[in-house]
């Protein structure tokens, strides 16, 4: 790859190493003899400009040839020479280098020397004297705003604490009132099982109204099942034996029934505790079978009957014959 140095038409005395790509002439480029000491276009920077083709060559020797550039352009400048090499005399001019950069550390320096001269110059600033007064009443200024607010944090710190308190105190209220209101809701409740409750006054009517554990399990299946869940239900879920025909149904809730049939049997001081006996558990067992064999007729009455209603509903088709 060739480089070039040119001269910034823009900056007389500013020199520069470009690639040949910066070059936008094409011509030039495949032929730089024909262009030297000549104006071209160049791209620097995604911008264009205007510089004097100068030399070609290498990097090296470009470089060495733009720093010569500029050393003696600074000569120019300053008045002063510079001691050149035993080779520079010898060198053709054939390749750009970035001796501008050379040139611009020049001039920093000699405009960081002019300063410092300047400076020299100049008497020393009389700064105003700083009293001691002047610091005692900033001090008594600051010191009396951290006191504002120091008495503002404490303030706010008795706020959050009377807060906390307060919400305290109506979480202990709210506690207190819906412990009493589930007192009270468990007052008129009686738990048969886990989970399964009756209203006290509806299990002691069902008591009362009752013969048996068969008979109470009916009225107390009145009271725990509603009759939209017994339609289209039965007991166990089984299949009937002897209505093989008919199709299977779902049973019901099952927690409820076992709870049920558990509590009638135990009201009636019938138990499966293999301690009370061989005929306490044979009298068990027959009164188990006694109530789920009255349930499942229920059910079996509660189906019939649901099924009666909606045939009462459906009405009949109306007959257009003719009448002779």
């Amino acid at each position: 790859m060739k480089y070039f140095v040119v001269r910034w038409c823009a900056e007389n005395n500013q020199f520069s190493v470009i690639r040949e790509n910066n070059i936008l002439d094409g011509t030039v480029r495949a032929n730089p003899d024909v262009a030297l000491g000549k104006e071209v276009k160049v791209s620097w920077k995604n911008e264009e400009y205007e510089a004097v083709l100068l030399a070609f060559g290498n990097k090296k020797e470009m470089d060495k040839c733009c720093d010569e550039l500029a050393e003696e352009a600074f000569e120019q400048d300053i008045g002063q020479p510079i001691q050149q090499s035993s080779t520079s005399s010898n060198l053709q001019l054939t390749t750009p280098t970035y001796g501008a950069r050379t040139k611009k550390k020049r001039r920093r320096l000699e405009n960081v020397l002019s300063r410092i001269a300047t400076a020299e110059e100049l008497p020393p600033a009389d700064d105003p004297p700083v009293h001691l007064t002047d610091w005692q009443s900033l001090y008594n200024l600051e010191k009396e705003k951290s006191e504002a607010l120091e008495l503002k944090l404490g303030r706010l710190k008795g706020y959050i604490k009377l807060h906390m308190l307060v919400s305290n105190f109506f979480i202990l209220d709210l506690n207190a009132y819906f412990n009493g209101l589930q007192k009270v809701f468990f007052n008129f409740l009686t738990t048969i099982a886990d989970g399964v409750h009756v209203e006290r006054g509806a299990l002691s009517t069902a008591k009362l109204m009752s013969t048996g554990p068969a008979t109470l399990a009916r009225n107390l299946f009145r009271i725990v099942f509603t009759k939209e869940e017994l339609y289209g239900k039965s007991l166990l879920g089984k299949m009937c034996n002897a209505n093989k025909n008919t199709n299977q149904l779902p049973s019901i809730d099952s927690v409820r029934r076992d709870a049920v049939i558990m509590y009638c049997l135990s009201a009636y001081g019938h138990t499966s505790d293999p301690t009370k006996g061989k005929e306490a558990l044979m009298q068990y067992r027959c009164m188990k079978k006694d109530v789920i064999a009255s349930l499942s007729k229920y059910l079996r009455e509660v189906n019939k009957s649901r099924s009666g209603s909606l045939a009462e509903n459906v009405s009949l088709p109306v007959n257009h014959a003719d009448t002779v």
